[in-house]
């Protein structure tokens, strides 16, 4: 998870990245998977990521998902010899 502290603030909203958010308000992405929140009287978003998981065997493999944040963050499967 990462704070962000933006330079533009627009009254009841966030600018991040061109894209207004409300106040209050997250904004789901897919690509980065990511949830951006707008924490105006901080004048900060919060930007929650996908937890890095590591495979403990060779019969594991990271897969990628599709999907709004937290469905597009990868997870871990595991295949058969």
């Amino acid at each position: 998870m990462k704070l962000h502290v933006i330079s533009r603030l627009a009254t009841g909203s966030c600018l991040f990245e061109n894209i207004t958010i409300p106040a209050g308000e997250s904004l789901r992405q897919e690509s980065p998977c990511r949830r951006v929140t707008c924490i105006e009287h901080h004048r900060t978003v919060f930007i929650q990521e996908c937890t890095t998981y590591y495979c403990p065997s060779v019969n594991c493999r990271m897969e990628a998902q599709e999907g709004l944040y937290p469905s597009c963050c990868p997870k871990p499967v595991y295949v058969a010899n």
